[in-house]
């Protein structure tokens, strides 16, 4: 009788193993991914994916940042949507490590004075909540060079952070 529970016992410290190492993988994995995705919060409620339709943009041209928060919870889930961007934390570092400003149009996005519309997004299981983001409207990216854009969102009491983005920006060519 003691060898079936010894053996009943290595059997499930076995799985405990196991599947430690595949939650450890699928972390790595997540972490990684090519779409810059990452999850925030130990509850795994919510991921915030950021991406454009390009890596390389000419200085003054159009930059949209894509950003979506997508409820993997099992549960119906409520986002707070604000004016703005104030919801969500931006920053953009240069090649040289410094923190690009905000333009006046960005700062009133990510500071308004006043708020004119607050509401709740509710998010299904698997659904997802996306925005736009014109950034050379918000920062001024005025010089060549690698970008990184770091994206982070405060969702109630939970803190979402999206893999940073890598951007270049090149002069624009003269014919």
């Amino acid at each position: 009788m003691n060898r079936v529970i010894t053996g009943i016992g290595a059997l499930f410290a076995f799985a405990i193993v196991y599947g430690l190492a595949n939650v450890m993988a699928a972390k790595d994995a997540i972490e990684s991914n090519s779409w810059n995705v990452i999850t925030g919060t130990a509850t795994n409620e919510f991921e915030l994916v950021i991406h454009t339709t390009n890596n390389v943009f000419v200085v003054g041209g159009r930059i949209e940042l894509q950003m979506e928060l997508r409820n993997i919870s099992s549960n119906t889930l409520a986002v707070k949507v604000q004016d703005g961007l104030m919801n969500y934390s931006f920053h953009v570092i240069g090649k040289e490590g410094n923190e690009v400003p905000l333009t006046e149009k960005g700062n009133e996005w990510l500071h308004p004075v006043r708020l004119y519309h607050q509401s709740v997004e509710i998010l299904a299981s698997g659904q997802t909540f996306s925005q736009l983001v014109p950034l050379e409207q918000m920062f001024a990216l005025t010089n060549e060079g690698e970008y990184t854009i770091d994206v982070s969102r405060d969702t109630y009491d939970k803190h979402v952070s999206a893999c940073p983005l890598t951007i270049h920006l090149m002069k624009p060519t003269s014919y």
